[in-house]
Parts: C-alpha cells; structure tokens; sequence
C-alpha cells in the first residue's frame, strides 16, 4: 500500500456546466458564465 495522502478541497460554487481540465499537473475548474452574463449574443 501506498503512504500518499490525497485531499479533495471542498469550495462553494454555483456554476452550472463544471468541466475540469489538465494543463501538464495542473488542474483547472472552467465553467460557463452565462448564468451572471444571460442573453449575451455571439
């Protein structure tokens, strides 16, 4: 068995569409902002 210890930030956060990404060992939390933003045209 391993001796690594791994811990989960627990963080409030009301963002709908949560999509996590890896850059190298990095991770980053990116969501939409359109729920502060609506009807924003393209």
């Amino acid at each position: 068995m391993s001796n690594t210890v791994i811990t989960n930030p627990i963080f409030w956060s009301d963002v709908p569409d949560v999509e996590v990404i890896r850059v190298e060992s990095t991770y980053y939390m990116v969501s939409t902002s359109m729920h502060t933003v609506p009807v924003v045209q393209l």
